[in-house]
């Protein structure tokens, strides 16, 4: 089997583990996840946080967000483009009125509010994916969008992804296009990449 077909499959297998879950046991795991992270000194130190908006069946990064915005972090949410690329765009915290269904039945914020660059020192940058390796190898929607983005990086940002214990491999096919985070986060803690 080809590396585009393992992958499709694994999706696929993920998809139907995420849609079994029911509300209250993907809510108490997304605080859970949550609070792992406010409480660690890389979240408490940063100015600013590259969030998104979740699907039902992914972690909710709104409670997130939201803690952020009050504590008085920069918050930024992505626009998918036409040409592939994401535009990260700073959001208040009226922010869920601002927001629009785009693409990939994803919401997004207006075109309008300002855009997030450069991206400032101390910078959280939160990576969607359909699962991760503790090692930060992840499987993503299949549609490149983080990839190209995280391949445009400076050194600086810590990249973390958020996923449930569910969604944590051992290990996942991967091609040299396929970029890496720093950290892990699930309902069980930290799991330390690159950081």
């Amino acid at each position: 089997m080809d590396l585009h077909n393992e992958k499709a499959n694994l999706r696929s297998n993920i998809r139907t583990i995420l849609s079994v879950m029911d509300v209250q046991e993907r809510s108490m795991a997304s605080k859970s996840i949550i609070n792992h992270i406010i409480q660690n000194p890389l979240f408490i130190n940063c100015n600013a946080m590259f969030a998104y908006m979740p699907l039902n069946t992914e972690v909710d990064t709104k409670l997130l967000i939201d803690i952020a915005l009050a504590q008085g972090k920069r918050v930024a949410l992505p626009r998918c483009k036409k040409d592939g690329s994401l535009d990260f765009h700073w959001i208040d915290s009226q922010y869920i009125n601002s927001l629009k269904k785009g693409p990939y039945a994803l919401y997004e914020p207006s075109v309008d509010l300002p855009l997030a660059i450069p991206i400032p020192e101390r910078t959280i940058i939160l990576v969607p994916a359909f699962a991760y390796t503790p090692l930060g190898i992840r499987l993503g929607k299949g549609k490149g969008y983080y990839d190209r983005f995280l391949a445009t990086l400076e050194p600086g940002p810590l990249t973390v992804g958020l996923c449930f214990e569910k969604q944590l491999l051992h290990e996942i096919p991967s091609d040299t296009h396929d970029m890496v985070v720093n950290a892990v986060v699930t309902e069980n803690g930290w799991a330390a990449t690159g950081i």
